[in-house]
């Protein structure tokens, strides 16, 4: 339970503030091959460490693989992790990761040490540039080496390598590592001297000697060197697992799982003084270390502290004294924004995700929270067209962000709902086509498929696309048989939306879920879009929404339109209707013209909750503050800033 527990002693041990409270033991796992990191019932926080497979060398050292530290993440049971291969020589690393609350933390493949006479490749670290120099046919190029943290994260993953300046004889640029960049490669007298590689990062503090080199891990690839007489010097290899550079011979490989650089080499074995030896290929460039991800579950039994540690604490004043709660659980409700209904098909329901108040089956982990700290909070828009209006969605790309998606919610980095989805365009990806196309779309829930001539060819779309457990939501249903009549309806968080049955109405979309977090009765959220139907007599009824916020479709009259998803609760928008003859026929159509379109989404919700009735404030003043059975309700209809005090 969240909030103060008072100050008493049992067996040795004192019973404190609560202080982000995990039952870790301070486990250390490094995880080696890509599949699920075993997490400990009891842990709710973490610490990781993420490290990319390293660039391969060439004549330049390899980069390292980026690395990320993150520190204090809640954590709710096992999470999958990918592990990044090092490049062949001359190959870039591959990308390490993993996924916790919902975000995916990545670290990037350092890049590959470069050819003789081209430049290094980007990547979490960069590649060296290659050895130049004076050679028939060559000229004195100065080649730069491939820049560091790349794509670019804070604090940054990796740096750049070194280059190789037009005055240096056969030397290359060493790789980057992940505390330092790479070494320029420099010429002493008549021989070449590759550069060093960058050097990696003492993660020991934290995760203690026994990962990487000594808890060293993540060093460049030393570059590599090379002079007619066959006297260049390779460059040292980067502390924390890079390889040497070599002059003569191969470089050497980076250590597997610290994400290490592969060394530059030499690029002829037996120099015989110039010309096409320089244009050969390299005598072997070293691979890069292969990547790693280690995790540390930490150990603060909600306010448990051994003696001696207390005693440490109240030392040096850093014990609390009460006054001040260091973390607080809450319980949350996070729903994308729902997605737009298009012509006939309803759209699919935003993400739901919730830790309690709603559906036991659909309940994931509440989240543990440092107080005193502010949280941004991010409300997803409702899908529209491409002008953000409710009519018409007359098309959609099929991309998780074109018009007519629902855009994704989130409460800070802990939690994230999809946006839900867009029934996809007939022209959209082998082997879909204009005859068989307008299938469902994927999103937190799937929309619906169009009705079809070929049973099975315009199936609904798939929910839960981030992949979570509980899933956020389901798929919706596949389009009637034959063609011209209903519809699929679109997903919701507890129930798929329903298939077309062939038959002239529209069907409902599927269910959202109800949840009482913030005291209201009968409150449900992420209800899909009902559909509608082609060609057929007038007057016959578009699908309901589903319950929770879904938008009923349009009934074939000359008076009406579908209904948009409501705001605040991520309903799919419901979808259009067609005339007697077609779709464009004016008899049933409404006045506007507008029948035959589907409706936008409805806009997604935050709502935050602390069990101790902790206090909380909210920013913008659209959002509110409420007191519900003695606890403290924030509720988000736009986006802003959460502060817990």
């Amino acid at each position: 339970m969240a909030g103060i527990i008072k100050t008493d002693k049992r067996q040795g041990n004192i019973i404190g503030v609560a202080n982000c409270a995990s039952f870790g033991k301070q486990k250390i796992t490094s995880t080696t091959a890509t599949g699920t990191v075993t997490i400990g019932s009891g842990t709710k926080l973490v610490d990781i460490a993420v490290v990319a497979g390293g660039g391969g060398g060439e004549s330049g050292g390899g980069g390292a693989g980026g690395l990320r530290t993150i520190q204090n993440l809640s954590i709710c049971g096992n999470v999958p992790a990918v592990v990044g291969a090092g490049g062949a020589a001359g190959a870039v690393g591959v990308d390490s990761s993993i996924a916790i609350g919902g975000v995916t933390y990545t670290a990037d493949g350092g890049g590959d040490g470069a050819a003789r006479d081209a430049a290094g490749a980007s990547g979490g670290s960069g590649g060296g540039g290659g050895a130049c120099g004076p050679n028939p046919g060559k000229g004195t190029n100065a080649d730069s080496g491939g820049a560091g943290n790349t794509p670019a994260t804070s604090p940054a993953q990796g740096f750049r390598g070194g280059n190789t300046p037009s005055t240096t004889y056969q030397a290359a640029g060493g790789g980057g590592g992940s505390s330092a960049v790479g070494a320029n490669g420099t010429q002493t007298g008549s021989g070449g001297v590759g550069g060093a590689g960058g050097a990696g990062t003492n993660i020991s503090p934290i995760f203690g000697t026994g990962v990487g080199v000594c808890g060293v891990i993540a060093g460049g690839g030393g570059g590599g060197a090379n002079v007619p007489s066959g006297g260049g010097t390779g460059g040292a290899a980067g502390t924390g697992g890079g390889g040497a550079g070599k002059g003569p011979g191969s470089g050497g490989a980076g250590v597997a799982n610290t994400g290490g650089g592969g060394g530059g080499a030499e690029y002829d074995s037996a120099p015989s003084g110039g010309g096409a030896e320089y244009d050969s290929a390299p005598s072997g460039g070293g691979a890069g270390g292969k990547g790693v991800v280690i995790t540390k579950e930490l150990n603060n039994n909600r306010g448990v502290w051994p003696m001696k540690q207390q005693f440490d604490a109240v030392k040096c004043g850093a014990w609390p004294d009460g006054s001040v709660i260091e973390s607080v659980t809450l319980n949350y409700l996070v729903v994308g924004g729902g997605g737009a209904g298009k012509l006939f098909q309803g759209a699919g329901a935003g993400g739901y995700r919730a830790s309690g108040y709603g559906p036991s089956p659909l309940q994931g982990c509440s989240v543990v929270i440092c107080s005193s700290s502010d949280y941004t909070i991010t409300i997803g828009a409702g899908g529209a067209s491409a002008t953000g209006t409710a009519y018409p969605i007359e098309s959609s790309p099929p991309s998780l962000d074109g018009p007519g998606y629902g855009n994704p919610t989130s409460f800070s980095s802990y939690i994230t709902s999809s946006g839900g989805a867009v029934p996809l365009n007939a022209s959209c990806g082998s082997p879909w086509n204009a005859n068989n196309g307008e299938r469902g779309g994927p999103g937190g829930s799937g929309s619906g498929g169009y009705a079809s001539l070929i049973g099975g060819k315009r199936p609904g779309g798939s929910g839960n696309i981030g992949g979570f457990s509980p899933p956020e939501g389901n798929s919706g249903g596949a389009g009637g048989n034959p063609d011209n009549k209903a519809s699929g309806g679109g997903g919701g968080a507890t129930a798929a939306g329903a298939p077309g049955s062939g038959s002239d109405p529209g069907v409902a979309g599927g269910a959202g879920a109800p949840n009482l977090i913030t005291g209201v009765a009968c409150s449900a959220y992420a209800g899909g879009g009902g559909s509608g139907t082609d060609r057929g007599v007038g007057g016959l009824a578009g699908g309901a929404g589903g319950a929770g916020g879904g938008g009923a479709a349009a009934t074939r009259n000359a008076c009406s339109v579908a209904a948009s998803g409501v705001a605040n609760t991520g309903g799919g928008g419901g979808g259009g209707t067609g005339g007697p003859t077609n779709f464009g026929a004016p008899t049933y159509m409404n006045p506007a013209g507008l029948s035959h379109y589907g409706a936008k989404g409805g806009s997604g919700i935050v709502v935050v909750r602390s069990p101790a009735g902790h206090p909380m404030s909210v920013s913008p003043g659209s959002n509110s503050i409420s007191t519900v059975c003695g606890h403290t309700v924030a509720k988000f209809i736009v986006s802003g800033t959460l502060t817990v005090n």
